[in-house]
């Protein structure tokens, strides 16, 4: 009993070992930054910038991880960054309704990764060639309705900015948001058939087929679930800078991938 109870605890450790060493490897970090920096690190004002900023990239990786673990590679999130940030921008300035403004902003996101899974899986594009391709052609499109000019956006009038990036306490809304989402995605890839049907897609896409998992139904989905990170991170972020720019997400893609 000992002996299998010995193996299955090796067994759990082995697991996670990924887990584990990544987490102390981040503690180590920071006891380092602590020692060295005090006067930065022991303040409580750069932990609170910290959860401001960083939920954003969070959003995007929440839906990248989906595509990566299904195989394939989304490059377009940036842009549609923007786009969608853009659109909620100037439907709150014209309507004045955040609830539509909100709509039209996540639907953007919508299309636009329905039109990469479509691609992708109807006529066969590499998603690399696809995504790349969205992320010039959404860039250039938003230039070009914006004049390249930015645009500010007083949201923070409204009852959605203290929901949305307001403080609950010390504590930022936006990542009470993003841990909330988190948890959601956790559930939804390791314990909802959904998740296993992504995971099988990647591993091994014909088998998965031949089990009768829809691929192609579920590649889409899992592109729309980008677009729409990819559309809350612009929302997010005009919400907190009350501002909309040309250049928004520009910088982001090599961290949100890391």
């Amino acid at each position: 009993m000992d002996d299998l109870e010995t193996k299955y605890k090796v067994k759990r450790f082995s697991r996670y070992k990924s887990q584990i060493g990544l987490v102390i490897m981040t503690a180590s970090i920071f006891v380092l930054f602590m020692i060295t920096s005090p006067e930065v690190f022991l303040r409580g004002r750069i932990y609170q910038s910290f959860l401001s900023t960083v939920p954003f990239i969070g959003f995007m990786a929440l839906g990248l991880t989906f595509v990566l673990a299904m195989g394939e590679i989304d490059l377009s999130f940036p842009s549609v960054m923007a786009l969608s940030g853009f659109i909620f921008t100037i439907t709150f300035q014209t309507t004045n309704s955040v609830i539509l403004a909100l709509i039209c902003s996540i639907l953007s996101g919508v299309i636009v990764g329905f039109i990469n899974g479509t691609l992708v899986t109807s006529i066969g594009i590499p998603s690399i060639v696809v995504t790349l391709g969205m992320q010039f052609l959404i860039r250039g499109f938003s230039n070009i309705i914006s004049n390249g000019l930015a645009r500010t956006v007083a949201v923070d009038k409204t009852i959605s900015y203290k929901i949305f990036v307001g403080k609950l306490g010390p504590i930022p809304a936006q990542s009470i948001w993003f841990i909330g989402i988190t948890i959601f995605f956790y559930f939804l890839l390791f314990r909802h058939k959904f998740g296993e049907h992504v995971l099988f897609i990647g591993d091994n896409q014909e088998t998965a087929r031949m089990m009768g998992i829809n691929v192609k139904r579920v590649k889409i989905i899992v592109f729309i679930l980008m677009g729409v990170m990819a559309s809350l991170a612009g929302i997010l972020s005009c919400y907190r800078m009350r501002t909309w720019w040309p250049t928004m997400g520009e910088g982001y893609m090599m961290m949100t991938m890391a």
